[in-house]
């Protein structure tokens, strides 16, 4: 691993802090959904769309195997972290690829919830996850990867 710059292990830090508060935040909202009984909204809205458009896309989930595989991806998420803080390059995609996944879930929550009328399991959390993962992004955006700052120096 290449020396950071001067004020460059501040930033890979902080990379690195916004990536595991991303992924707390996403825990969270999947107890938020969990909770709320997301699944009895989302099953019925995909079999709707497989209906309407004829493909096995999207999925409907069993509560065990929806919230397991959630439970699963946060701790793979979380194991990621090791990376952003270590400010490794090819983390940035990841980072900027996570963060703008979490906007769009967050957004499609208080969307959904406007249109229906309704609340969706999950709305609450949402505003939480459009703000860390628009941390993430800024924070890798700032970062300079110790891969590339032997480059730099």
């Amino acid at each position: 691993m290449g020396r950071l710059p001067a004020g460059g292990e501040a930033a890979v830090r902080r990379w690195g802090l916004a990536w595991i508060g991303l992924t707390a935040a996403l825990a969270v909202h999947v107890a938020d959904e969990a909770l709320g009984g997301f699944l009895g909204f989302y099953n019925p809205v995909a079999q709707s769309i497989r209906d309407r458009v004829g493909l096995p896309f999207p999925p409907s989930f069993g509560a065990a195997e929806w919230l397991g595989g959630l439970i699963v991806a946060v701790a793979v998420l979380l194991v990621f972290s090791t990376w952003a803080f270590r400010g490794r390059a090819w983390m940035r995609p990841l980072s900027y690829g996570y963060g703008a996944l979490m906007v769009a879930n967050g957004l499609v929550h208080i969307v959904a919830s406007a249109a229906s009328g309704q609340v969706i399991p999950g709305t609450f959390s949402s505003p939480l996850l459009f703000a860390a993962a628009l941390y993430l992004i800024h924070a890798a955006a700032r970062a300079v990867p110790a891969d590339r700052s032997a480059q730099a120096t």
